[in-house]
Protein backbone atom coordinates (compact mmCIF):
# COMPACT_ATOMS: atom_id res chain seq x y z
CA UNK A 1 0.00 0.00 0.00
CA UNK A 2 2.70 2.32 0.77
CA UNK A 3 4.35 1.60 -2.49
CA UNK A 4 1.56 2.60 -4.56
CA UNK A 5 1.13 5.84 -2.86
CA UNK A 6 4.53 6.50 -2.93
CA UNK A 7 4.46 5.42 -7.05
CA UNK A 8 1.44 7.69 -7.73
CA UNK A 9 2.92 10.73 -5.96
CA UNK A 10 5.98 10.36 -8.02
CA UNK A 11 4.37 9.43 -11.22
CA UNK A 12 2.38 12.67 -10.40
CA UNK A 13 4.98 15.42 -9.45
CA UNK A 14 6.33 17.51 -12.19
CA UNK A 15 9.70 16.99 -12.90
CA UNK A 16 12.87 19.24 -13.17
CA UNK A 17 12.25 20.39 -17.22
CA UNK A 18 8.36 19.85 -17.00
CA UNK A 19 5.95 22.71 -15.96
CA UNK A 20 2.31 21.44 -15.61
CA UNK A 21 -0.35 24.33 -15.46
CA UNK A 22 -3.61 22.53 -14.84
CA UNK A 23 -4.05 19.57 -16.88
CA UNK A 24 -1.28 20.33 -19.24
CA UNK A 25 2.02 19.50 -19.17
CA UNK A 26 4.97 21.86 -20.86
CA UNK A 27 7.99 20.09 -21.81
CA UNK A 28 11.61 21.24 -22.94
CA UNK A 29 11.36 22.04 -27.27
CA UNK A 30 7.98 23.63 -26.76
CA UNK A 31 7.45 26.74 -27.95
CA UNK A 32 6.82 30.53 -26.29
CA UNK A 33 3.32 30.69 -27.93
CA UNK A 34 2.35 26.59 -26.72
CA UNK A 35 3.30 28.13 -23.21
CA UNK A 36 1.18 30.99 -23.53
CA UNK A 37 -1.50 29.29 -24.46
CA UNK A 38 -1.18 26.93 -21.84
CA UNK A 39 0.24 28.74 -18.87
CA UNK A 40 -0.77 32.28 -19.77
CA UNK A 41 1.47 35.08 -18.81
CA UNK A 42 4.81 34.65 -16.35
CA UNK A 43 4.92 36.58 -13.38
CA UNK A 44 8.59 37.98 -14.46
CA UNK A 45 10.73 38.11 -17.66
CA UNK A 46 14.43 38.93 -18.20
CA UNK A 47 17.30 38.45 -20.53
CA UNK A 48 20.42 36.52 -19.20
CA UNK A 49 23.51 36.34 -20.58
CA UNK A 50 24.43 33.05 -20.63
CA UNK A 51 28.06 31.73 -21.34
CA UNK A 52 28.45 28.33 -23.66
CA UNK A 53 31.69 26.51 -24.68
CA UNK A 54 33.11 26.73 -28.63
CA UNK A 55 35.32 24.25 -30.11
CA UNK A 56 37.52 26.33 -33.11
CA UNK A 57 40.20 24.67 -35.20
CA UNK A 58 43.02 25.87 -35.77
CA UNK A 59 45.77 25.38 -37.78
CA UNK A 60 49.59 25.92 -35.97
CA UNK A 61 52.23 26.18 -38.03
CA UNK A 62 55.20 25.43 -35.54
CA UNK A 63 58.77 26.34 -36.28
CA UNK A 64 61.03 23.31 -36.22
CA UNK A 65 64.78 23.54 -37.02
CA UNK A 66 65.38 19.50 -36.48
CA UNK A 67 63.02 18.88 -39.30
CA UNK A 68 63.25 19.00 -43.02
CA UNK A 69 61.70 22.27 -44.26
CA UNK A 70 61.90 23.86 -40.83
CA UNK A 71 58.38 24.17 -39.90
CA UNK A 72 55.50 21.61 -38.61
CA UNK A 73 51.99 21.79 -38.77
CA UNK A 74 49.56 20.56 -36.05
CA UNK A 75 45.67 20.77 -35.98
CA UNK A 76 44.31 21.14 -33.25
CA UNK A 77 41.41 22.54 -31.11
CA UNK A 78 40.94 25.13 -28.65
CA UNK A 79 37.64 26.23 -26.49
CA UNK A 80 36.70 29.57 -26.57
CA UNK A 81 34.09 31.20 -24.74
CA UNK A 82 31.13 32.60 -26.57
CA UNK A 83 27.92 34.22 -24.74
CA UNK A 84 24.20 33.86 -26.28
CA UNK A 85 21.32 35.80 -25.08
CA UNK A 86 18.62 33.71 -23.39
CA UNK A 87 15.06 34.70 -22.54
CA UNK A 88 13.69 33.39 -19.04
CA UNK A 89 10.02 33.34 -17.68
CA UNK A 90 9.34 33.11 -14.13
CA UNK A 91 5.69 31.04 -13.34
CA UNK A 92 4.58 30.76 -9.77
CA UNK A 93 2.52 27.81 -9.17
CA UNK A 94 1.50 28.92 -5.77
CA UNK A 95 2.21 29.39 -2.06
CA UNK A 96 4.80 27.05 -0.91
CA UNK A 97 5.19 25.75 -4.47
CA UNK A 98 8.58 25.72 -6.19
CA UNK A 99 9.47 28.98 -8.54
CA UNK A 100 9.68 27.19 -12.31
CA UNK A 101 12.18 28.92 -14.29
CA UNK A 102 11.77 28.55 -18.24
CA UNK A 103 13.87 29.53 -20.71
CA UNK A 104 14.36 30.18 -24.10
CA UNK A 105 16.28 30.14 -26.93
CA UNK A 106 15.30 31.29 -30.66
CA UNK A 107 11.55 31.34 -29.24
CA UNK A 108 12.02 27.62 -27.78
CA UNK A 109 12.68 26.23 -24.73
CA UNK A 110 15.68 24.61 -24.13
CA UNK A 111 15.60 24.39 -20.20
CA UNK A 112 12.82 24.25 -17.12
CA UNK A 113 14.65 24.61 -13.74
CA UNK A 114 13.25 24.83 -10.17
CA UNK A 115 13.53 28.21 -7.98
CA UNK A 116 13.36 29.03 -4.59
CA UNK A 117 9.94 28.51 -2.74
CA UNK A 118 7.52 31.28 -3.37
Amino acid sequence: MRLAALFLLLSTAAQAGDLRCGTHLITEGASQYELLQKCGEPVYKQWIREPVLALRNRRLVIQDSGRPGGERVIDAQEQEPEYREIERWTYDPGSGSFLRFVDFDQGRIIRITLGPRS
